[in-house]
């Protein structure tokens, strides 16, 4: 027993120098939620995932390669915890979420795969802070189309990315080869590529981001701008955002517009969240606009710095005579490790 004992001791020194040298973190989030409602009267009552965020576990790391340079990876897949299975699932693909390997330095960083191109960020304009189940700019974004949105739109394979930081300014800048299969047309050009620029500075935070999608074939470009804005007043902090989209889907003149407007408000040990949003759709040929709208009131609890409780409500106005509204209630606890 005791040369046992004294054979893992020198096992668990050997191994000990190997085990410090790497740097790998593994991280995460549980969100689970009920949620009951209706939506075009279908009535909703189930246990659903990422209500506050979505649920997701990840891999990253880095090493000093010396002469501050360092090589740093990130490989994360969303699941629906509700179900368990990979969310989104996007073919057969692994780490659906985030894959990428790059080189990290006082330049900045440089990254290679799937990456979130800048119009991912769009929380620190909007007041339920993430790609909430029930915030009104996630749901009117996608509902157009939009690629600048805290969702899977923006999320883009074959990248190429840049990050740097300077003092209170941070600059991005991606490239994305796009697919690798070719159009039916014989041509293939969905090449795509987004910018942006945010300042953050004591109260104070402001950015902009541009995308451009490439059509296929004859299909014009996609073309995405966003102005965004917070500020902290202490008792309560003020955030919003514009947006457009000139020919969303790559249908030509088939633009739209929208608009977010929200307040958080320190209360009680947690925050009331009060957000609306509003869109502004022109369909090409067509003498009239559609503009559906949202608005969300939540309140988030944090029990610790890693587990949050929160509840909700949105209601979607779709604006039209075919479908009626969207009322949604959720309950939940986000959990992050």
């Amino acid at each position: 027993m005791q040369k046992k004992l004294i054979a893992l001791a020198v096992a668990g020194l050997v191994a000990a120098p190997a085990m410090a040298q790497s740097n790998v973190t593994i991280y995460g989030v549980a969100d689970a939620y009920f949620g009951f409602g209706s939506d075009d009267n279908d009535d909703i009552s189930a246990i659903n995932s990422g209500g506050l965020a979505g649920s997701r576990i990840g891999f990253k790391g880095s090493e000093d390669l010396g002469n501050g340079l360092k090589a740093v990876f990130t490989l994360e897949q969303g699941y629906a915890i509700d179900t368990g299975k990979a969310s989104p699932s996007v073919g057969d693909s692994v780490f659906s979420r985030q894959a990428w390997v790059g080189l990290q330095g006082s330049f900045g960083t440089v990254s290679l795969g799937r990456q979130y191109a800048p119009g991912y960020f769009v929380a620190d304009y909007d007041a339920l802070l993430s790609s909430s189940a029930i915030s009104p700019q996630s749901t009117l974004s996608v509902l157009n189309g939009m690629t600048i949105t805290p969702n899977s739109p923006a999320r883009w394979d074959n990248s190429v990315k840049y990050t740097g930081s300077f003092d209170a300014v941070n600059v991005q800048a991606i490239y994305s080869m796009g697919t690798t299969e070719v159009a039916p047309s014989g041509v293939s050009d969905d090449d795509k590529y987004g910018l942006s620029a945010a300042y953050a500075n004591g109260p104070v935070n402001v950015g902009v981001i541009y995308h451009n999608v490439g059509g296929t074939g004859t299909n014009p470009d996609q073309k995405e701008w966003l102005i965004g804005a917070g500020y902290d007043f202490g008792a309560a902090k003020v955030v919003g955002s514009y947006q457009k989209v000139s020919d969303s889907g790559n249908v030509r003149d088939l633009d739209a517009k929208l608009w977010n407007l929200g307040v958080i408000v320190p209360m009680g040990g947690g925050n009331i969240h009060v957000a609306y949003a509003q869109s502004d759709v022109d369909f090409p040929n067509m003498g009239e606009n559609w503009e559906p709208s949202s608005y969300t009131l939540a309140y988030t609890y944090p029990f610790s710095k890693r587990t949050t409780a929160y509840a909700g409500y949105q209601k979607l106005d779709y604006d039209t005579d075919t479908k009626d509204d969207k009322d949604l209630f959720v309950v939940g606890v986000n959990h992050k490790f």
